[in-house]
């Protein structure tokens, strides 16, 4: 019985090894990948609540009043320099006018006195004029170059005012609101267009205190909302973190 079992166990034996042998002839070898193993250090990543907002979210004022004539559109892209919105200019292209006519006027009556100086000067040393006179003709000289210092200035005012009807926007923007109205009067100072950046964008968000010991610079993150995911999102100089 003990020969029988013996000779029993052999024959399993011998049997499993062939079943084996035959087995690693039919199956193809493993494809292996072999790779140096390296240390790496992974920053943690958390999500934070947070608000996007713009660098400049400005209300363009009138700087001279009148009544509207042109508006940009609400919702409208524009770029630094491009007029969004217009004031009535008739009443100043007029004065416009009148204050060239004007300066004209006082150069004449300086080029007069200019040439009277000189005429008396040469009848004074000839002595055929009293020097009185050459005074009194030097004195209304120096009123007439006045006269043209002022009448030049009242013509840069205007010329000044007449830019001032076109509203210009002074960085890239959207148009998010209209505060007043095509054919509204408006003065000096009020709010016409609330134009937002779109390009320059600061991003604040709420962290826990205890994560202030991990926060670093950085130069890009990602931004998510309901409506989509931006990768790679760029804030514009600095992150706000308010820490609790």
């Amino acid at each position: 019985m003990i020969i029988f079992k013996k000779i029993t166990i052999i024959s399993l034996t011998v049997l499993s090894l062939f079943n084996f042998s035959a087995f690693s002839q039919q199956a193809p070898a493993a494809n292996v990948n072999v790779a140096v193993a390296q240390m790496k250090l992974l920053s943690p990543v958390a999500w934070v609540s947070g608000t996007v907002v713009s660098r400049n979210n400005s209300q363009i004022a009138a700087e001279i009043s009148g009544r509207l004539v042109n508006l940009s559109a609400l919702g409208a892209r524009v770029k630094q320099g491009d007029i969004i919105a217009s004031i009535d200019d008739k009443s100043l292209k007029i004065k416009q006018k009148e204050n060239k006519a004007n300066v004209l006027i006082e150069q004449t009556r300086l080029a007069f006195f200019e040439s009277e100086v000189q005429r008396q000067t040469s009848l004074v040393k000839k002595k055929l004029l009293p020097a009185t006179e050459l005074d009194a003709t030097i004195s209304k000289r120096d009123v007439a170059k006045n006269d043209v210092v002022v009448a030049q200035a009242q013509l840069s005012q205007t010329q000044q005012n007449l830019a001032y009807t076109q509203l210009k926007a002074p960085f890239d923007g959207l148009v998010a609101q209209r505060l007043h109205n095509l054919g509204e009067y408006v003065n000096n100072g009020t709010a016409i267009i609330r134009l937002v950046e779109t390009a320059n964008v600061e991003a604040s968000v709420f962290v826990p205190l205890t994560t202030y010991q991990f926060l670093t610079q950085s130069t890009s993150l990602t931004v998510e909302s309901r409506l989509s995911k931006y990768d790679h999102f760029q804030p514009i100089y600095r992150l706000y973190f308010w820490l609790f």
